[in-house]
C-alpha cells in the first residue's frame, strides 16, 4: 500500500469519525439535556396553579433541539457508505467475477471439491463421473 493510499484510509476513518461525532453526540448532549428539563419540569409539577402556568414552565427549546437531532441523526447512517463510495475507486478495487479482492488481479477459478470458491457455471454444471 502507497502513502497516498494510506492517507486516503486515514482521511476515510478520520471522515467518519468525525460524521458520527456530529450526530451522536449533539444527539446524546440534547437527550440528556430534555430528560433533565423534564425532571426539573415535574419536580416543580405540584405547585402550579393551572395548565397554563405548567406550560410556560416547560423548557420548549431543549424539547426541540433533541426533537431535531432524532431527525438527523440518522443522516449519519446514510451519509457514511456515500464515503467509502468515493474513496474505494481510488484504493484500487476493481470487483467483479474473476475478479482478487484488494489487488483487481484476475485469477482462474480453482476446483477443489469443498474449498467454498465461488466457479463458473459451466465448472458446476458438468457432472462428475465415477472412476469406472
Amino acid at each position: 500500500m502507497t502513502a497516498a493510499e494510506k492517507l486516503r484510509v486515514a482521511v476515510l476513518v478520520a471522515s467518519g469519525m468525525a460524521l458520527y461525532a456530529g450526530s451522536y453526540v449533539p444527539y446524546y448532549v440534547t437527550l440528556v439535556l430534555n430528560v433533565s428539563a423534564r425532571q426539573h419540569w415535574r419536580a416543580r409539577c405540584p405547585g402550579f396553579a393551572n395548565s397554563a402556568e405548567a406550560e410556560a414552565a416547560l423548557d420548549w427549546r431543549t424539547y426541540v433541539s433533541h426533537q431535531v437531532m432524532r431527525g438527523l441523526m440518522p443522516v449519519a447512517i446514510c451519509i457514511h457508505p456515500l464515503l467509502y463510495m468515493a474513496v474505494a475507486p481510488s484504493l484500487g478495487c476493481r470487483p467483479g467475477p474473476g475478479s482478487c479482492l484488494g489487488c483487481g488481479e484476475s485469477q482462474p477459478p480453482e476446483d477443489t471439491g469443498s474449498s467454498g470458491q465461488v466457479l463458473p457455471l459451466n465448472v458446476t454444471a458438468t457432472p462428475k463421473t465415477s472412476g469406472s
